[in-house]
């Protein structure tokens, strides 16, 4: 997933952080609330709080893909 940068007026693109991967993550298995409480909460769309989710429990960490 990316986000645009406010500062940036040409709207470029960067991707999210591992950090911010890893909050999303630990919210997420502390049971801190649905994708879209959490996306609001981090704001970034449910749908990629759910892709970090699916991620997760299918290969047990949170760490992105190489």
């Amino acid at each position: 997933m990316f986000w645009r940068s406010d500062r940036d007026k040409k709207q470029m693109w960067r991707a999210f952080s591992d950090d911010l991967r890893m909050r999303i993550a630990v919210a997420d298995a502390r049971g801190e609330g649905s994708c879209r409480v959490l996306a609001k909460r981090f704001g970034v769309s449910w749908e990629y709080v759910r892709k970090v989710r699916q991620h997760r429990k299918k290969h047990h960490h949170a760490a992105r893909r190489p």
